[in-house]
């Protein structure tokens, strides 16, 4: 059964078995009959089985996106992915390596009271603050306190 001729429309249990079996789609029911029901009886007449609706989906259809860069970083120590991508642009914008700007630098905008974090790991503030992955790591200690109530703003967007 082509999938084309499934998407949105009503099909019995026994195409679903058989789209089930099908390699290379992934099947989300929106709605499901018991697997395995007898068929009751109404007035002495089988009732229909219940039709289901299935979104039928091509894995081609839907890539995963892949993240590089900065952004697999991120994700790396961050496992609320997409949260953590947006306070970062929030607040160091497109420059993951935002410079100091008198106040915070880099990717988390990481303020200097933190400069003993960096050093704790033979780091320095004014040069690893730069790095995206140091800053990141960094950042990650601070969540691990405090969770996102250092982002405040960004972290609301």
């Amino acid at each position: 059964m082509e999938a084309s001729n499934v998407r949105d429309s009503s099909v019995d249990m026994r195409d679903v078995r058989q789209l089930e079996r099908t390699e290379g789609y992934e099947l989300r029911e929106v709605q499901r009959a018991e697997a395995g029901r007898e068929a009751e009886e109404r007035n002495g007449e089988p009732v229909p089985t219940p039709a289901v609706q299935l979104d039928v989906a091509s894995p081609e259809a839907t890539p995963e996106p892949v993240l590089t860069g900065a952004e697999a970083i991120i994700c790396a120590y961050f496992p609320e992915c997409e949260k953590a991508l947006r306070v970062a642009v929030c607040e160091s914008g497109p420059d993951y390596s935002a410079p100091y700007n008198g106040y915070h630098i880099g990717t988390w905008q990481l303020y200097a009271g933190h400069a003993w974090r960096f050093a704790e790991r033979g780091w320095n503030y004014w040069a690893d603050g730069l790095d995206v992955e140091r800053n990141t790591v960094i950042a990650r200690e601070v969540y691990d306190e405090r969770g996102w109530q250092p982002w405040g703003y960004c972290s609301r967007q």
